[in-house]
């Protein structure tokens, strides 16, 4: 196997993340492009591809068994390319919304593919030591885009929308280096019937970006309320949650092997931890504690549903249940604000601290369910 297929399957997770993350810091300059835009257009313009997203990745998979991935890799990247940087040329608001729905149905093609083929080529622990890399390669494109977009900002709004333009070393590289997948052949069952365990992966992978997406939606406004910084500390927080996250996939491969059966446990309690340290922060070193806690437990927990999902999906359906664990991925993202919104209502508390609070006790209670049930399947009575 080309020693280069490594790399390049890791540069797909490197433009997933990207999406929405290289022009976030230019929304400012966006509205200001376009006074005439309401507020909620502007946010449209990173919840747009999210939809797109959702159902594209379904599409993904669909057309993964019917043609070439290569020919399905290569037409998202193409719509990547033109969506994410054809914002920059437009001049209407309606324009640069049709782009991100454009790159939003670019990122959903790619996206299942981008650790869909790490279940095509690699096997055991060498599968779960690269989706660990997937995740941290996806932290590390967010950084890149962030920080590249903010200087580009500074300069003309329409220039962040260039960074999307990495999508051209990525194609080279697919064109150059990666093979199509051999074809295996099913041994039982229904090609186009993935095994319900799927869905339950698919099901944590919603749930555990719902939670998550608390953090990014609510920090800077959490931190104005509490009079310790504003967006450019909000910014440090949720960088901290990329770096962690970006290490945490590093390792996770050595991880997983030494803790075994324990790591639901420690991700569990990780995540109660850090949501829990956030609800009752006073200070910003509390704040950046949490971010950084919650950051490695979502380094460690993407690549554990990844490695679940293509193990109990099979080697041969690794990019059709990647399908499925993306789009619930993004549809968690997408109604985040949504569920959050509605514990507030039922609790009659919409405070930013009982958004965290909740979270916490959710993970909390999921971490006792596990340990009682693991307890009573030791002693055969479950």
């Amino acid at each position: 196997m080309h020693p280069m297929i490594k790399p390049t399957i890791l540069s797909l997770s490197l433009l997933t993340v990207m999406s929405g993350a290289a022009i976030a810091p230019d929304l400012a300059k966006i509205a200001m492009a376009f006074p005439e835009s309401s507020p909620t257009s502007v946010k449209f313009i990173l919840t747009v591809p999210a939809i797109f997203i959702i159902i594209f990745s379904m599409l993904s998979g669909w057309l993964c068994t019917r043609i070439a991935k290569r020919k399905v890799l290569f037409l998202g990247l193409i719509m990547y390319m033109a969506g994410g940087a054809g914002g920059g040329i437009v001049n209407s608001m309606g324009n640069l919304l049709v782009f991100r729905g454009v790159l939003g149905a670019g990122v959903g093609l790619i996206a299942p593919l981008s650790t869909g083929l790490v279940a095509d080529f690699y096997y055991g622990d060498d599968r779960a030591r690269l989706m660990g890399y997937s995740t941290a390669a996806s932290s590390l494109g967010g950084i890149i885009a962030t920080l590249s977009a903010g200087f580009l900002a500074a300069i003309n709004w329409r220039f962040p929308f260039g960074v999307y333009l990495l999508g051209l070393l990525v194609m080279l590289l697919v064109f150059v280096f990666l093979p199509e997948p051999v074809k295996k052949q099913e041994n039982t069952g229904d090609r186009s019937k993935l095994p319900l365990s799927v869905y339950k992966w698919g099901a944590s992978a919603f749930f555990f970006m719902l939670a998550f997406y608390a953090v990014p939606m609510n920090l800077a406004i959490f931190l104005e309320e509490m009079g310790i910084g504003g967006s450019a500390v909000a910014g440090l927080a949720i960088s901290l949650i990329t770096g962690t996250g970006f290490l945490g996939g590093l390792v996770f491969g050595r991880v997983k092997k030494a803790t075994a059966s324990f790591l639901p446990y420690i991700l569990f309690t990780l995540m109660a931890a850090g949501y829990f340290t956030l609800s009752q922060s006073t200070s910003l070193i509390h704040v950046l504690l949490a971010t950084s806690i919650i950051g490695l437990a979502l380094g460690w927990s993407l690549p554990t549903i990844f490695v679940g999902a293509t193990n109990a999906g099979g080697n041969e359906r690794g990019v059709q249940t990647m399908a499925v664990i993306s789009s619930l991925m993004y549809l968690g993202q997408f109604m985040s604000p949504v569920v959050l919104g509605k514990i507030g209502n039922i609790f009659g508390n919409n405070s930013i601290r009982f958004v965290f609070y909740s979270i916490a006790i959710c993970f909390t209670a999921l971490l006792l369910g596990v340990m009682v049930k693991n307890l009573l399947r030791e002693r055969r009575i479950f």
